[in-house]
């Protein structure tokens, strides 16, 4: 059941909400307030869609408010199914698709917000999907006889999936389509049994077998073979690679030999050309006296070396602090000469003129002469053209005063006449006289306003002068300062290159002892050495003495390298004994694949024997369970369709109705006095279609939707005349609410929304 349903921006809908009840609910308004897009909305919140949306005649997007801001849509129902209260949402949004969830009646989430995960929850718990929905509860606007209006296939076709059959039916071909790839599989397997021979294959088999036995053991003879010759030559090769290293050491030590005798005969010459004075340990220990004294000079003369550079760099700063002093001095003088000129220039314009503060207030004053004259003009314009305009007047007015409206004489205007002419004449005076000195002023504003800029100019100079003077004063000093640290950077700078030049000398001096020594401390070492080597060349004869013969070692050699040939030939006749078995090997295993394949064949060929028979015996039953089972559905729809029919129909012409099922089409028909059964489509009238039509669709939707217990009319009263609406609305009071849950109603009718329960008006 369905309690309530709110709607945000969803079409004609920015903010509805509307309570239901148990039993009719009747919803009334004119044409485009909005009424069947509520029952849209319900079957959306449902299923996330409903007919015109399935159908692709609007997009999602289109059920958003048009004409607005909001970029989205919102449904929520309160609903109740299977004794559970629940909340259902469901988000359209710009650009970003749909959302969902669902909740129970302590919002807990209980799917969501994927709307095919709602969707599916949904499902499970009313037993019915989408499409069985819309074609059985759910009937829009002028399509409650849609039954009537479809082709006979169409017909057909539409009943049996509203029904489930043609489940039954698309079972039935598969199985034909099944059995059919089943006979071309087993004819293709057949076809490669007869073009088999399996007792040649088995011949093929044992020949092959003996072949790969013949050859193993030629294998291993050769193997053993291979290993005796391998392990003779790796003793050869010890023995050859022993005397091979014995004589390679013999032939370094002659090299030796040779290098030691050149090296004596080198140490004798240079021992004969200088004799040794001095005793070693005194060579040494002055050698270590000059290092010591060497270490110290260095460390002083690096240190002295260091202040050296440092106070090359604080005369460099000076310098450039004495550069920089300098400069300024010498701007700051620059500047105090043009200030000086600037002064005498103050001067003269003084003396030429008035000081500043009198040229500015006679600045002020002419001003203010300048303002007024400007006034005097501007009212003697005013009045010369006020006076025009009297005159113009008085010169065509006919006997009446155009100012006062009096009588007008003769005499009177011609004096008036003169009077404002010769004021005219005046008032021009005035005003070329005020413009003659206007003129005047402003250029005497000009002079004074530009001498007293001058003056203004000169003074904010001269203000700045006592300050340079006493910058000046305070450069001069501080550049003094400057210049005698310099000088006495210099003069330690002076000193300490003076130093470091002796210290150098000394360095020089001590190096040239040190080489000295250091010569005659190599002459002592290559005294040891001599006779170091003395003693090598004895013991390089006495190993020269046991020499090895080169005859043996090519002896061994040969030897060697024959072993080497015996044992690639037998190692070439079991690498091409093993392609051979290899070759053999896989020959085998190809046929004997082969010969395993076959009695696969044969194998599927039974089972494929047995699917066949068992899905013709499917398919025969799947006929028998579609036509019992539209039997007994369409028995179900009937039981109900004749109960609906007896409420619904208001007249005796036709006293039942029926749905008759053929192979080719559903045809639902009415009974006539006579008992004769006739085709609706033919026989009754537009009411009588619509009633029969709606009888079908309320029978289809109690036989194929119980577990919901619902029904939806969009305008149901179409085509019906007055008397078919009153029993129609008889039975939505005494039948409908009786045997549904809720029935939803959209109308325009307000006799029908007598009916309901509860009545929603839409304006």
């Amino acid at each position: 059941m369905i309690r309530k349903i709110t709607l945000r921006n969803w079409k004609s809908h920015e903010n509805t909400e509307l309570e239901f009840k148990p039993g009719v609910n009747i919803i009334v308004g004119s044409m485009g307030v909005g009424k069947s897009s509520i029952l849209q909305a319900i079957s959306f919140g449902l299923f996330g869609t409903f007919s015109e949306l399935k159908s692709k005649d609007i997009k999602i997007t289109d059920l958003i408010t048009r004409g607005g801001v909001a970029k989205s849509s919102e449904i929520e129902l309160s609903l109740t199914m299977a004794e559970q209260d629940l909340i259902l949402k469901r988000t359209i949004t710009e650009g970003k698709g749909t959302e969902a969830i669902l909740k129970d009646s302590e919002y807990k989430l209980l799917a969501g917000t994927n709307p095919t995960q709602v969707s599916a929850y949904l499902k499970n718990i009313m037993k019915l999907d989408e499409d069985l929905f819309l074609r059985t509860v759910y009937s829009k606007q002028n399509e409650i006889d849609l039954f009537l209006q479809l082709t006979p296939g169409e017909r057909k076709k539409r009943l049996d999936q509203l029904m489930a059959l043609d489940k039954f039916e698309d079972a039935r071909k598969n199985c034909i389509r099944l059995v059919n790839k089943l006979e071309d599989k087993k004819t293709v397997k057949e076809d490669f049994l007869k073009e088999t021979d399996l007792e040649q294959l088995k011949k093929e088999i044992s020949e092959l077998n003996q072949e790969l036995e013949d050859f193993r053991k030629e294998q291993e003879k050769i193997k053993k073979e291979y290993i005796a010759t391998r392990d003779k030559k790796e003793d050869l090769e010890q023995q050859l690679n022993e005397l091979r290293k014995k004589s390679d050491y013999h032939n370094r030590l002659e090299g030796r030999k040779s290098i030691v005798l050149q090296q004596l005969k080198d140490f004798e010459a240079k021992l004969k050309e200088k004799d040794l004075d001095k005793s070693l340990p005194i060579l040494l220990s002055r050698i270590k006296d000059i290092k010591i004294k060497l270490s110290e000079i260095q460390k002083t003369k690096s240190s002295l070396k260091s202040d050296v550079e440092k106070n090359r760099s604080a005369s460099l700063a000076l310098e450039n602090q004495i550069g920089t002093l300098e400069g300024r001095n010498s701007d700051t003088h620059k500047r105090i000469k043009e200030l000086e000129l600037a002064k005498e220039e103050l001067k003269a314009l003084q003396k030429e003129d008035s000081v500043y503060e009198v040229i500015t207030q006679k600045l002020a004053d002419t001003q203010k002469t300048l303002d007024q004259k400007i006034l005097e003009k501007q009212t003697a314009i005013i009045e010369i053209n006020s006076l025009r305009k009297h005159l113009s007047e008085l010169e065509g007015a006919e006997g009446v005063c155009p100012v006062c409206a009096s009588k007008l004489e003769s005499l009177t205007k011609e004096q008036l006449i003169a009077e404002r002419k010769q004021k005219t004449i005046e008032l021009t005076n005035a005003k070329d006289a005020a413009e003659k000195e206007i003129e005047k002023l402003r250029i005497d504003l000009e002079n004074i306003n530009e001498k007293a800029e001058k003056q203004k100019v000169l003074l904010q100079k001269l203000e700045s002068l006592n300050d340079l003077i006493v910058q000046e004063r305070e450069t001069a000093i501080q550049l003094s300062e400057v210049k005698g640290k310099r000088e006495t950077l210099q003069a330690i700078i002076q000193q300490s290159a003076k130093k470091l030049e002796q210290l150098e000398e000394e360095i020089l001096e001590l190096d040239e002892e040190h080489t000295n020594l250091l010569e005659e401390k190599s002459l002592y070492e290559l005294k040891d050495k001599y006779e170091i080597l003395q003693k090598e060349i004895e013991e390089i004869e006495k190993q020269l003495a046991d020499r090895v013969d080169p005859k043996l070692i090519n002896e061994i050699e040969t030897q060697f390298q024959e072993m080497i040939r015996q044992a690639q030939k037998l190692k070439s006749r079991d690498n091409s004994l093993a392609e051979l078995c290899q070759e053999k090997e896989k020959r085998l295993a190809d046929l004997k694949q082969k010969q395993t394949k076959v009695k696969e064949i044969q194998e599927d060929i039974a089972v494929l024997l047995k699917k066949t028979e068992f899905l013709n015996q499917f398919k025969n039953a799947l006929l028998v369970a579609q036509s019992s089972l539209r039997q007994e559905l369409i028995q179900a729809v009937n039981e109900v369709m004749g109960s609906m029919w007896g409420a619904l129909y208001p007249y005796d012409k036709w006293g039942s109705i029926r749905l008759d099922a053929t192979e080719l089409d559903y045809t639902l028909q009415i009974r006539d006095i006579s008992g004769q059964w006739l085709p609706v489509t033919g026989f009754a009238s537009g009411g009588e279609r619509m009633l029969a039509c709606l009888a079908l669709r309320i029978a289809f939707a109690r036989v194929l939707a119980p577990n919901l217990s619902l029904l939806i009319l969009d305008e149901p009263t179409h085509n019906l005349d007055s008397s078919a609406i009153s029993t129609l609305i008889e039975v939505i009071q005494e039948k409908l609410a009786g045997t549904l849950d809720q029935v939803f109603i959209v109308t325009h009718d307000e006799k029908l929304a007598e009916a309901g329960q509860n009545i929603i008006r839409l304006s």
